[in-house]
């Protein structure tokens, strides 16, 4: 035979204690230890804070068409051409300054609007055919904006040099262009980072972080690479040249003798970004973990508390409620 439930019957049970007993500490001290605990294992466990959250984004990168190229053979003697978009360094030396060809070409292959691929040659025209290249050195200025949570805008440099012990006609240089983070990126408004900082119309910080002061005169290009190297380095936002290759096309007999090529081959992905967390995103974080905790400790101080008091381990006095529930 089937039992069908025909009337339902809940019993409460309430203990009740004076305020001067150790079953009413023990309720106070479980309350406080609700609240408090989960604060307290938020903080030892350093997870009260989320500090920053990471983001997959791509990067637009954009070349300004600013750079500085330098050829040389310091080999055999200390004879150097170069050309550069920054007229203080054309004003140092122009005897050997060169005029380049520079074409581009960029692809958008998923149709985002954001580039994915570029190329770019760089053509120098030397003016002696006699001259044998075996070292060089490329600075390329772009522009890089991100959008993602903030908008920001930074004019940021890639930096090499190729050397040689022969002879060579062209350098190759191919690789994943990606945004180099040495601190989080701010979590909203506008910034804009600019790679040159002009000091006065005598002396110059080409690219400068407010590094080292440079004098423009001919020495210059003796400690230019290196003052380059340097001021990037101290810079907290850059681009770096990921999965890198770099070698040098040997010269043969039928190459012109007076062009020398550098040929760059870029490849634009999408990065993991990491960025500030925001005061609402540190709010939700917060009462996440701290919720998370608070309901865990609650439950197990319930449980100890049932078994104190059930057992009369605290003494207390138990009053029996009947609640009827019809149907």
């Amino acid at each position: 035979m089937t039992l069908t439930i025909v009337h339902e019957e809940f019993i409460t049970r309430t203990y009740k204690a004076s305020k001067c007993s150790a079953a009413y500490f023990w309720r106070c001290l479980s309350w406080l230890l609700s609240l408090s605990m989960p604060l307290i294992i938020c903080i030892v466990t350093q997870g009260l804070w989320k500090k920053t959250n990471t983001y997959l984004e791509q990067p637009r990168i954009e070349f300004t068409k600013k750079g500085l190229f330098f050829v040389a053979n310091f080999l055999e003697t200390e004879e150097y051409f170069f050309w550069s978009s920054f007229q203080e360094l054309n004003d140092a030396d122009p005897g050997r300054l060169i005029m380049p060809i520079i074409e581009t070409q960029n692809f958008d292959h998923n149709d985002d609007g954001i580039v994915d691929e570029m190329t770019i040659d760089v053509t120098l025209n030397l003016p002696n055919s006699t001259f044998q290249i075996r070292n060089a050195f490329y600075y390329l200025e772009f522009k890089v904006i991100l959008d993602y949570r903030s908008v920001i805008e930074m004019t940021v440099p890639i930096i090499g040099s190729i050397n040689s012990q022969y002879r060579t006609s062209a350098s190759h240089v191919l690789g994943d262009l990606k945004v180099i983070q040495k601190r989080p990126l701010p979590s909203h408004g506008n910034y804009f980072f600019n790679a040159t900082n002009k000091e006065n119309e005598n002396t110059t910080m080409i690219f400068g972080n407010n590094t080292n002061m440079i004098f423009l005169d001919q020495s210059i290009f003796q400690y230019y690479p290196q003052e380059l190297y340097q001021q990037d380095l101290l810079r907290n936002y850059t681009l770096g040249l990921y999965s890198k290759h770099e070698y040098n096309q040997p010269f043969t007999s039928s190459d012109d003798l007076s062009i020398f090529t550098f040929y760059f081959h870029f490849l634009i992905r999408e990065q993991e970004l990491t960025y500030r967390t925001s005061a609402m995103e540190l709010l939700k974080w917060f009462w996440l973990q701290y919720f998370s905790f608070f309901v865990m400790i609650k439950v197990v101080l319930r449980i100890c508390s049932s078994f104190l008091y059930e057992n009369q381990i605290f003494p207390t006095l138990v009053f029996v409620d009947k609640n009827f529930k019809t149907d």
